[in-house]
């Protein structure tokens, strides 16, 4: 099932990995990862490639409604540890800057 969720959602490197639906609410909350085979990682500041993981984190992000339902995205990242930079958390292109919402939210909001 969350395959089929993964290939809904579009997040290219990443996977659903848990789901959860409010009928009440008319919500969706899907939680995703990189795949695994997707862990090379690099500096968001300079570009230098990264061994060290400091952490992992959780940031939440309005996404598109999807079949009636409001949906949310739980993305799993990861503080990254450069030794030239210092603790930077990696970048998506799915999440612009630290907003609350992915880029193809904001993209719809725009047309609107």
């Amino acid at each position: 099932m969350e395959n089929d969720w993964t290939k809904v959602l579009d997040f290219p490197g990443y996977r659903v990995y848990r789901r959860e639906i409010d009928e009440k609410k008319k919500h969706v909350t899907l939680w995703i990862r990189r795949k695994r085979g997707n862990r090379s990682f690099r500096c968001p500041a300079c570009g230098r490639k990264v061994e060290g993981i400091h952490e992992a984190i959780e940031r939440a992000a309005r996404d598109l409604p999807c079949f009636g339902y409001t949906a949310t995205v739980i993305v799993e990242l990861y503080r990254l540890r450069c030794p030239d930079c210092g603790v930077k958390t990696e970048q998506l292109p799915q999440l612009p800057g630290k907003a609350p919402y992915t880029k193809r939210f904001e993209d719809e909001v725009g047309k609107a």
